[in-house]
Protein backbone atom coordinates (compact mmCIF):
# COMPACT_ATOMS: atom_id res chain seq x y z
CA UNK A 1 0.00 0.00 0.00
CA UNK A 2 1.34 3.20 -0.63
CA UNK A 3 2.53 5.34 2.11
CA UNK A 4 2.67 9.34 1.58
CA UNK A 5 1.06 12.28 -0.37
CA UNK A 6 0.69 12.08 -3.62
CA UNK A 7 2.86 15.08 -5.33
CA UNK A 8 1.27 16.10 -8.59
CA UNK A 9 2.89 17.73 -11.64
CA UNK A 10 -0.43 19.40 -12.96
CA UNK A 11 -3.75 19.81 -12.43
CA UNK A 12 -4.77 17.88 -15.01
CA UNK A 13 -3.96 14.34 -13.60
CA UNK A 14 -5.91 12.61 -10.88
CA UNK A 15 -3.81 10.63 -8.37
CA UNK A 16 -5.32 8.21 -6.54
CA UNK A 17 -5.55 9.65 -2.04
CA UNK A 18 -4.46 13.36 -1.15
CA UNK A 19 -3.47 15.35 -3.00
CA UNK A 20 -0.66 17.56 -2.17
CA UNK A 21 -0.73 21.36 -3.04
CA UNK A 22 3.32 21.45 -3.35
CA UNK A 23 4.38 20.17 -6.84
CA UNK A 24 7.74 19.19 -7.79
CA UNK A 25 9.64 19.46 -10.87
CA UNK A 26 12.22 20.97 -12.85
CA UNK A 27 14.03 21.01 -16.45
CA UNK A 28 17.15 20.83 -18.49
CA UNK A 29 19.75 23.70 -19.99
CA UNK A 30 18.09 25.62 -22.83
CA UNK A 31 19.74 23.86 -25.41
CA UNK A 32 17.95 20.86 -24.69
CA UNK A 33 14.64 22.72 -25.27
CA UNK A 34 15.85 23.25 -28.89
CA UNK A 35 16.68 19.54 -29.82
CA UNK A 36 14.29 17.55 -31.35
CA UNK A 37 13.77 13.68 -30.92
CA UNK A 38 14.64 11.38 -33.62
CA UNK A 39 12.35 8.94 -34.98
CA UNK A 40 12.66 5.82 -33.29
CA UNK A 41 14.01 2.59 -35.53
CA UNK A 42 11.23 0.08 -35.79
CA UNK A 43 11.35 -2.46 -38.28
CA UNK A 44 11.53 -6.50 -39.38
CA UNK A 45 15.51 -5.65 -37.70
CA UNK A 46 13.93 -4.86 -34.18
CA UNK A 47 15.64 -7.41 -31.23
CA UNK A 48 12.91 -9.94 -29.78
CA UNK A 49 14.04 -8.42 -26.19
CA UNK A 50 12.43 -6.43 -23.37
CA UNK A 51 16.03 -5.37 -22.76
CA UNK A 52 16.95 -4.17 -26.07
CA UNK A 53 16.92 -0.48 -24.66
CA UNK A 54 20.24 1.44 -25.25
CA UNK A 55 21.87 2.12 -22.50
CA UNK A 56 23.23 5.85 -22.73
CA UNK A 57 22.57 8.72 -20.70
CA UNK A 58 19.25 9.32 -22.76
CA UNK A 59 17.12 6.03 -22.84
CA UNK A 60 14.89 7.49 -25.77
CA UNK A 61 15.12 7.10 -28.94
CA UNK A 62 16.10 3.23 -28.26
CA UNK A 63 18.45 1.92 -30.84
CA UNK A 64 15.48 -0.69 -31.75
CA UNK A 65 11.61 -1.18 -31.09
CA UNK A 66 10.29 -5.05 -30.81
CA UNK A 67 6.87 -4.87 -31.83
CA UNK A 68 5.39 -7.88 -30.35
CA UNK A 69 6.10 -5.71 -26.58
CA UNK A 70 4.45 -2.52 -25.37
CA UNK A 71 6.44 0.47 -26.01
CA UNK A 72 6.21 4.42 -24.51
CA UNK A 73 9.18 6.51 -24.43
CA UNK A 74 10.02 10.58 -25.48
CA UNK A 75 11.82 13.63 -25.31
CA UNK A 76 9.91 16.48 -24.95
CA UNK A 77 9.28 19.14 -22.11
CA UNK A 78 6.46 19.41 -20.17
CA UNK A 79 5.28 21.93 -17.13
CA UNK A 80 4.85 21.03 -13.64
CA UNK A 81 2.08 23.19 -12.36
CA UNK A 82 3.99 24.65 -9.72
CA UNK A 83 5.83 28.13 -9.59
CA UNK A 84 5.68 27.99 -13.90
CA UNK A 85 8.63 25.72 -13.61
CA UNK A 86 8.76 23.47 -16.54
CA UNK A 87 10.51 20.16 -16.93
CA UNK A 88 12.76 18.23 -19.53
CA UNK A 89 11.43 14.62 -19.59
CA UNK A 90 13.65 11.79 -21.31
CA UNK A 91 12.03 8.30 -21.21
CA UNK A 92 12.08 4.66 -23.33
CA UNK A 93 10.26 1.68 -21.25
CA UNK A 94 9.09 -1.78 -22.81
CA UNK A 95 6.01 -4.32 -21.66
CA UNK A 96 4.95 -7.65 -22.10
CA UNK A 97 1.17 -7.58 -24.15
CA UNK A 98 -0.38 -7.80 -20.90
CA UNK A 99 1.53 -4.99 -19.05
CA UNK A 100 3.75 -7.50 -17.46
CA UNK A 101 7.58 -7.82 -17.67
CA UNK A 102 7.90 -3.81 -17.36
CA UNK A 103 11.57 -2.53 -17.92
CA UNK A 104 13.13 0.94 -18.73
CA UNK A 105 14.64 3.99 -17.84
CA UNK A 106 13.56 7.75 -17.13
CA UNK A 107 14.86 11.08 -16.76
CA UNK A 108 13.23 14.15 -15.20
CA UNK A 109 15.07 17.40 -15.04
CA UNK A 110 14.07 20.72 -14.26
CA UNK A 111 14.52 23.66 -16.08
CA UNK A 112 16.84 26.28 -13.62
CA UNK A 113 15.07 29.19 -12.38
CA UNK A 114 15.21 30.50 -9.25
CA UNK A 115 12.05 28.61 -7.76
CA UNK A 116 12.48 25.80 -9.57
CA UNK A 117 15.19 22.94 -9.90
CA UNK A 118 16.14 18.90 -8.99
CA UNK A 119 16.48 16.11 -11.50
CA UNK A 120 15.93 12.09 -11.02
CA UNK A 121 16.23 9.25 -12.64
CA UNK A 122 14.99 6.06 -12.28
CA UNK A 123 13.60 2.27 -13.77
CA UNK A 124 10.30 1.82 -15.05
CA UNK A 125 7.97 -0.92 -12.99
CA UNK A 126 4.55 -0.61 -14.39
CA UNK A 127 3.77 0.34 -17.74
CA UNK A 128 0.31 -0.09 -19.07
CA UNK A 129 -0.86 0.62 -22.81
CA UNK A 130 -4.52 1.23 -24.17
CA UNK A 131 -4.36 2.18 -27.61
CA UNK A 132 -2.52 5.68 -27.46
CA UNK A 133 -2.87 6.14 -23.74
CA UNK A 134 -0.05 4.99 -21.19
CA UNK A 135 0.37 4.89 -17.78
CA UNK A 136 3.27 4.20 -15.47
CA UNK A 137 5.86 4.40 -13.05
CA UNK A 138 9.44 3.58 -11.36
CA UNK A 139 11.17 4.15 -8.16
CA UNK A 140 13.48 7.41 -8.63
CA UNK A 141 17.41 6.85 -7.85
CA UNK A 142 18.59 9.84 -5.44
CA UNK A 143 16.46 12.53 -6.61
CA UNK A 144 17.41 16.19 -5.85
CA UNK A 145 15.31 19.30 -5.55
CA UNK A 146 11.72 19.52 -5.96
CA UNK A 147 11.80 15.80 -6.74
CA UNK A 148 13.67 15.00 -3.48
CA UNK A 149 10.40 14.53 -1.57
CA UNK A 150 9.20 11.42 -3.01
CA UNK A 151 10.27 7.56 -3.43
CA UNK A 152 8.35 6.83 -7.10
CA UNK A 153 7.23 8.72 -10.33
CA UNK A 154 4.00 8.31 -11.81
CA UNK A 155 3.38 9.14 -15.23
CA UNK A 156 -0.06 9.23 -17.73
CA UNK A 157 0.70 9.91 -21.36
CA UNK A 158 -1.46 10.53 -24.42
CA UNK A 159 0.32 10.64 -27.83
CA UNK A 160 -2.11 12.23 -30.72
CA UNK A 161 -4.71 13.13 -28.30
CA UNK A 162 -7.53 14.32 -30.43
CA UNK A 163 -8.94 18.17 -29.54
CA UNK A 164 -11.93 19.63 -30.57
CA UNK A 165 -10.23 22.24 -31.77
CA UNK A 166 -6.82 22.40 -34.02
CA UNK A 167 -4.67 19.32 -34.66
CA UNK A 168 -4.07 16.48 -32.12
CA UNK A 169 -1.52 16.92 -29.45
CA UNK A 170 0.62 14.72 -27.48
CA UNK A 171 0.28 14.96 -23.56
CA UNK A 172 1.85 14.00 -20.51
CA UNK A 173 1.53 14.62 -16.91
CA UNK A 174 4.45 13.61 -14.58
CA UNK A 175 4.54 13.44 -10.68
CA UNK A 176 6.24 11.52 -7.32
CA UNK A 177 4.61 10.06 -4.62
CA UNK A 178 5.85 8.12 -1.41
CA UNK A 179 5.82 4.70 -1.11
CA UNK A 180 6.39 1.86 -3.94
CA UNK A 181 5.42 1.29 -7.40
CA UNK A 182 2.07 -0.35 -7.99
CA UNK A 183 0.57 -1.80 -10.97
CA UNK A 184 -1.66 -0.11 -12.18
CA UNK A 185 -0.37 2.75 -10.79
CA UNK A 186 -2.62 5.63 -8.80
CA UNK A 187 -2.84 8.18 -11.71
CA UNK A 188 -5.52 8.90 -14.09
CA UNK A 189 -6.20 11.29 -16.76
CA UNK A 190 -4.19 12.20 -19.78
CA UNK A 191 -2.09 15.05 -18.50
CA UNK A 192 -1.17 18.66 -20.24
CA UNK A 193 -0.36 19.45 -23.62
CA UNK A 194 3.61 18.75 -24.36
CA UNK A 195 5.42 21.89 -24.89
CA UNK A 196 8.11 20.90 -27.37
CA UNK A 197 9.18 17.48 -28.47
CA UNK A 198 7.49 14.01 -28.94
CA UNK A 199 5.85 11.27 -26.96
CA UNK A 200 5.51 7.64 -28.84
CA UNK A 201 2.87 4.81 -27.36
CA UNK A 202 2.90 1.78 -29.52
CA UNK A 203 0.99 -1.16 -28.37
CA UNK A 204 2.17 -4.96 -28.87
CA UNK A 205 1.48 -6.19 -32.04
Amino acid sequence: MRVGTAIVAAAAILAVGAISTAAILTVVPRYLLAQTSPTPHNGPTAQASPTGLKTSPQPYPPLTIDPSLNFAGGDFVTGTGFNDCNMHVNFAATSKRDGTGAVGKFIMTVVPTPNCGGQATGSIACLLLNGNHAVMDGWMDNPTGVFAGGAIMQASLTENDPQSYGPPVDRAGFGIAGGSPECPPAIAGSGPAIRSGAIVVSPAR
